[in-house]
This record gives structure tokens, C-alpha cells and sequence, in this order.
């Protein structure tokens, strides 16, 4: 999520054809958003079903189960969290069991519930929570106007929701023309995005949203400075345009300055500042049977068939999970240490998490609390990746700025790292961070 990391200039970064990177960049005064994590369609449709009978929904991210759970036993040599001093199973009352879909920004998160209502908390400045107000919650409100939601997406500090009829609702900062209703004024409350009916899918990175439209074509609004909107231009839109990714798309992922497809045939292409064009270009050198794809500012993540995500990009923190933690520039996907058996990846601005199919939560680099610590330095390695033994009966997670939420199996969610902008959603007043999970509280 934001700027501290120390970009290679344009001329000195090594730049081949035979690998595109999927990021972005911001301008030094602000940071990157975390990253959004194509999920495969079969499971959207599974969770717009479940959601409408009220049955439990899939995860977000995962295939619905597709193949069997695999128990995969941690391999020596990768670290392990220390033992717990709580567990975090958000089980009770005051935690509803309805939670279908979970996104978290900059400060802030957003839930869809089994209701099809969105409920935000954390940081409120520009009206990113949806209530109508700019006041900051430490405890999830409702959005207003919003219904019928199957999907929810939090960018740096705009929100958007997709409702069952292909509508398109944002609301929050609007700087960059990001909430795509044609002008650049923020909104406490959510606006349509205008001539969006038929959306699939939708996908936001820092400052900008695209969504997959009925027939696999994509449209893209909000900033374009490298070229993140994939139209051929850099030109800023407030208000969607087609992106050229062609058609047969099957999902999305966007990152800061950056948008990337995956497609029917398996393919990956990409656009934005480290695709290093505004025309989308084929990313090389991924494995066979990618299903899906995690952006982040300047590094990336692909799961494949085989449930063994690979990364890619710069590593000079360890974001990349890699055998050598800090590994430096990477041009060729490598596999996340020891970390197999996985139905998700989310990324941060220096590191990620990723659930494995048997609901374990496990993380790397600098996310929670350790990466607002080490904002502005590139010298602070971050963790290899590690358990986080305190969670058990993760099915979705969400890396914010510098905390992160995990959706549990029973409808709930928990979350840890810093907690000075409410993003802990455990609606106490104060402004520690935790290092154990916490349940949100509503």
C-alpha cells in the first residue's frame, strides 16, 4: 500500500519480454493498495447461489472446494509464528455468522453479508465506509444504499459493490474519476457507475476499478497514469471505457498501476506501469493451469492447479516468499517457501498471506503491525513465511495497509496488525496494535 519502497528508475530496471510484471506505482506523497486477488468465476456464481438460498458461502478466491482438502504438514526450514496467547474463532453474538465476502483497503475493510447488505469500518475521510458521514468506526456500519450485493472491493480510499443485477455502486475518494459516475467529486454515499449493468465481476486497485461485463469484455475507469486502465492511453477516465484485453476474459486482478486478465485459454496479460505499457501484453514464464492471480505495487503472485503459487517482481524485503526471503529482483516465477495446498493469496505492499485448503492462515514479508514499523525502510527484512497458529478455519483473507482480516468458516471475521484507524473493526477506542487476531465486533 504506500510508498517507502524504493523504486529502480526506468532505465536501470531490466526489462524482458519474456516476463510482464502486473503492478504499479504511486507518486512518492502517497502508497500502493493492497493487492486484489482474481478468483475464479466458478466460485462467484457458487457464492451468488449460496448467498441467495442462505446457505454458507464458499470462499472468496478458492475453487468451491473443487478438489479435496489436502493436509500438507509444514516443511523444515520455514518459520513458524509463535504460540498463540489467544485464538480468534468469532463464534459468538456479537459476531454474525453471515459474512460471504471480504475486501480491506487502505484503513479501512468492507464486508458483503448473507442478507446481500455491505457493511464497512475503519478509516472514514473521504467517505470510504459508505454511511453518508466522514466520521471513522472501530466497528462495522451499513453502507447505505446499497443492496442485493454479491461482491464488495476496497480500494486506497473508495469502495465499490456489484449487486445480482450487474449494477455497480462506488463511493469514497474520487480524485481520480475511481467511482466512474463522470466527475471527480468524493461521495460519502455510493454512486452508480455509469452504463455498468452487466458485470460479472469487478476488480479495484489504488485509484482505479475495471469489471468483467457479460460476453468476457472488460471496462476500466478511474486514474491511468501508466496505463492501468489497458485502453491504449494514459488518458484519466471518470467514467468506464473498454480496456483492450480482447475477449474470452474469465477474471481480473488489479494492483497499484496495474490490471491483469486471465483468460479463458489460461493465459495472463497485463497492462500498466510495470507491464510497462498501456496496451495489455502477455505475461511469459508462468506454469501451466494458472487459476488465479494476486497484484501488488511492484510484485505478483499466480496459484496454479496444483495449489503452489509462484511470485515474482521485486523481493528486496521478502514479499516474495522465497527460499532466500530477501531475494532481489525475480524475472522468473519462483514457488512461496515450503507453502503448498493453497486456495488463496492476498497481497500487501512488502509481503503477503495465503490460506491453505486445510484453513490454515499463513504469511510473510512485512504485513500487520511490522509494515506500518518499517514503512520507509528498505533495509528491514521481512519474516519467511510463518502459521498463524491463532486462526484455524480460515477461508478468505485480506491484506490491508498494514493490518489483515481472514473470514472463518462460520461467518465471521478476525483481524490483526495495527489498529490507530478503527481497521481492527473490534470496536474498542484506542489505538494499539494486535499481534493475535481479534474478533470484529458488531
Amino acid at each position: 500500500m504506500s510508498g517507502g519502497l524504493i523504486l529502480k528508475t526506468w532505465a536501470t530496471l531490466t526489462v524482458s519480454l519474456a516476463l510482464v510484471h502486473c503492478a504499479g506505482s504511486r507518486p512518492a506523497s502517497q502508497e500502493p493498495q493492497q493487492a486484489t486477488v482474481i478468483s475464479v468465476r466458478a466460485n462467484i456464481e457458487l457464492r451468488e447461489q449460496q448467498s441467495a438460498t442462505g446457505a454458507r458461502a464458499a470462499s472468496s478466491g478458492s475453487r468451491a472446494n473443487a478438489r479435496p482438502t489436502t493436509r500438507v504438514a509444514a516443511d523444515a526450514g520455514v518459520a513458524e509464528a509463535r504460540p498463540p496467547r489467544t485464538r480468534c474463532y468469532a463464534d459468538d453474538e456479537r459476531h454474525p455468522q453471515d459474512v460471504v465476502d471480504l475486501s480491506s483497503g487502505r484503513w479501512h475493510s468492507c464486508v458483503v453479508l448473507r442478507d446481500r447488505s455491505v457493511r464497512c469500518w475503519g478509516w472514514n475521510n473521504d467517505g470510504q465506509l459508505g454511511d453518508g458521514t466522514r466520521s471513522g468506526h472501530n466497528a462495522p456500519i451499513v453502507v447505505t444504499e446499497v443492496r442485493d450485493a454479491v461482491e464488495v472491493r476496497a480500494g486506497w480510499d473508495f469502495s465499490c459493490a456489484r449487486t445480482s443485477s450487474g449494477a455497480v455502486q462506488c463511493w469514497g475518494e474520487n480524485d481520480y474519476g475511481q467511482l466512474g459516475n463522470g466527475d471527480r467529486h468524493a461521495s460519502a454515499s455510493p454512486v452508480a457507475v455509469l452504463g455498468i449493468r452487466d458485470a460479472r465481476q469487478i476488480t479495484v486497485g489504488e485509484t482505479h476499478a475495471c469489471a468483467l461485463r457479460a460476453g468476457g469484455a472488460v471496462s476500466c475507469w478511474g486514474e491511468n497514469e501508466f496505463g492501468e486502465l489497458g485502453d491504449g492511453t494514459t488518458t484519466l477516465r471518470t467514467r468506464p471505457v473498454a480496456a483492450r484485453f480482447g475477449r474470452g476474459v474469465s477474471e481480473l486482478s488489479a494492483g497499484d498501476g496495474g490490471t491483469c486478465a486471465l483468460h479463458e485459454t489460461g493465459a495472463v496479460t497485463c497492462a500498466g506501469w510495470l507491464a510497462r505499457g498501456a496496451t495489455p501484453v502477455v505475461v511469459r514464464d508462468l506454469p501451466t493451469g494458472v487459476i488465479d492471480v494476486a497484484l501488488a505495487k511492484n510484485f505478483a503472485c499466480a496459484n496454479t492447479v496444483d495449489d503452489e503459487p509462484r511470485c515474482w517482481g521485486e523481493g528486496f524485503v521478502g514479499q516474495l516468499g522465497g527460499e532466500n526471503v530477501a531475494s532481489g529482483e525475480v524475472f522468473v516465477p519462483r514457488p512461496i517457501n515450503g507453502l503448498r495446498a493453497v486456495s488463496q493469496v492476498a497481497l500487501g505492499r512488502r509481503g503477503g498471506c495465503a490460506v491453505r485448503r486445510d484453513g490454515q492462515l499463513w504469511c510473510w514479508g512485512r504485513v500487520g503491525a511490522a509494515a506500518r514499523e518499517t514503512r520507509d525502510s528498505n533495509e528491514v527484512i521481512g519474516r519467511p513465511p510463518h502459521h498463524v497458529r491463532s486462526l484455524e478455519g480460515v477461508v478468505q483473507v485480506s491484506v490491508g495497509d498494514d493490518f489483515v482480516c481472514a473470514r472463518m468458516n462460520a461467518g465471521g471475521v478476525c483481524c490483526f496488525g495495527e489498529g490507530s484507524n478503527g481497521q481492527l473493526g473490534h470496536n474498542r477506542n484506542t489505538d494499539a496494535s494486535e499481534e493475535d487476531p481479534v474478533p470484529v465486533r458488531w
